[in-house]
């Protein structure tokens, strides 16, 4: 199981200090109304619901051994997100080097098309930040760093191995 991973890394990039991101941990809401509260970049991991109501929620990022009302329903959700991203298996069935280069040709083509969709858009729209999330500029700003940060350690790895 991947370890939970939330805080500065993602929105806060250092707003918070380590104590905050403990501060409800154990916690109980009893007879709470929490319409409309959203959570991001939390650990919820052994999250317990009971006998509330749940209308209208909307649940992503790593989901594992989710039960609704008994029924774990882990499965159910990756077999349709497999069905809509036939991606996911692919990049879980890699293990030759041929793999990785087939799903470098899936990802390339993947990213074409999401950037040719935004292309077709009007720019205030590329800049848009949509429920809290980067806008398209912002993801692509992002994209860059992180690739030429990447491409900094390779270079500075290659001359201390070289």
């Amino acid at each position: 199981m991947a370890a939970a991973q939330y805080g500065p890394h993602r929105w806060s990039a250092g707003e918070y200090d380590s104590d905050h991101t403990d501060a409800f941990r154990d916690a109980r809401f009893a007879v709470a109304d929490l319409t409309a509260t959203t959570f991001v970049d939390c650990d919820l991991s052994r999250v317990k619901i009971v006998d509330s109501w749940l209308v209208d929620v909307e649940v992503s990022g790593h989901v594992s051994n989710f039960v609704v009302n008994g029924v774990d329903v882990t499965a159910f959700v990756a077999a349709e997100l497999d069905r809509r991203h036939p991606e996911r298996v692919q990049l879980r069935g890699m293990r030759t080097a041929d793999d990785h280069r087939a799903m470098w040709d899936t990802i390339e083509r993947l990213w074409s098309d999401a950037v040719a969709r935004a292309e077709r858009l009007p720019d205030a729209a590329r800049h848009q930040r949509v429920d809290d999330e980067w806008s398209f500029v912002e993801i692509l700003r992002h994209l860059v760093f992180v690739t030429d940060r990447i491409g900094l350690n390779g270079l500075v790895l290659k001359r201390r191995t070289g």
